[in-house]
C-alpha cells in the first residue's frame, strides 16, 4: 500500500507562493524553486491541533510532502509537532462521501497568517454517512 498523499485536481482560484525566507524576501530577489514536490492550490476548511488547543484555518496549497495553512491565530515555534484535520476532502467517485484527512507533521515556517507544515504521516478517515 502506497503512503503517498493523493491530491485531487481542482481549478486554481488563488495560489500563494511562500519562499523559505518569506519574511525578508522581495519578489525581485526570489531564488529558484527548491521544493521537491509539486504543490496544488486547494482551499479546504481545516483545524490545526497543537496539544489540547485547536485553531481554525483553510488550506492554501498541499503537496505530498506538506501543506500551507492560512491560520491567523497560531504562532508556533519551528519544529513544533502538530496535527491538521482537513475537512471535506472530496471522494474519488461522484457519490462517495467526503473524507477527513489527518496530517501529522512539524512546523517549518510561520508568519503573516500562514503556517507551513512538513508532513510526517497522514490518514484518511472516511465518513460513515452516504452522499445523497
Amino acid at each position: 500500500m502506497s503512503k503517498r498523499l493523493i491530491v485531487p485536481h481542482r481549478m486554481p482560484s488563488r495560489q500563494v507562493d511562500i519562499s523559505p525566507d518569506d519574511s525578508q524576501s522581495d519578489p525581485k530577489t526570489m531564488h529558484h524553486e527548491r521544493r521537491r514536490s509539486k504543490r496544488f492550490p486547494i482551499q479546504l476548511k481545516a483545524e490545526l491541533h497543537v496539544g489540547n488547543k485547536s485553531f481554525p484555518g483553510i488550506t492554501t496549497n498541499i503537496s505530498s510532502s506538506g501543506l500551507l495553512l492560512a491560520c491567523s491565530n497560531a504562532i508556533l515555534p519551528i519544529g513544533k509537532r502538530v496535527k491538521v484535520r482537513i475537512i471535506n476532502w472530496p471522494g474519488l467517485r461522484p457519490n462517495e462521501p467526503h473524507t477527513t484527512v489527518v496530517v501529522v507533521g512539524s512546523v517549518v515556517r510561520n508568519g503573516s497568517g500562514f503556517v507551513a507544515i512538513q508532513r510526517m504521516r497522514h490518514e484518511f478517515v472516511r465518513s460513515s454517512a452516504t452522499a445523497s
